[in-house]
């Protein structure tokens, strides 16, 4: 299998206008925002901004950014049909053409063989997401 993109480990921020109730402090309102303030989608979010800055109940918390980590799976070419294969798991099965590749895109033989060497049966090995 050629490996089209290796699995990696993604970190992105986020940045949020934040507004918060004055009674009670752990609730309120956030607008998707770059790190500068501007908005994201001002067209879907200015006119509740000028609301939130105009109630007298709300107070502007600030810019808050939030941090946001994970894992994009690995992507692999099927050697039989040369479609994608995402390399989710421990056991991955082209959806093309059915051949099945391990984690790190070796192939497998047909699931009916495994565990011959060490008794185990089939349904024992098989893991499919």
């Amino acid at each position: 299998m050629k490996i089209l993109h290796k699995r990696k480990r993604v970190e992105e921020s986020t940045f949020t206008l934040s507004f918060g109730w004055k009674e009670l402090p752990s609730a309120g309102y956030g607008f998707p925002c770059d790190e500068d303030g501007n908005l994201l989608k001002p067209e879907k979010h200015r006119s509740r901004v000028v609301e939130c800055v105009n109630d007298e109940r709300l107070i502007f918390e600030g810019i808050e950014e939030y941090f946001n980590r994970y894992t994009e799976d690995a992507v692999g070419e099927c050697d039989t049909c040369k479609s994608k294969v995402y390399l989710t798991g421990f056991t991955n099965v082209c959806a093309k053409c059915g051949a099945f590749y391990n984690g790190s895109g070796q192939r497998l033989s047909d699931p009916s063989t495994w565990g011959e060497e060490t008794g185990e049966h089939p349904a024992d090995t098989l893991r499919i997401p």
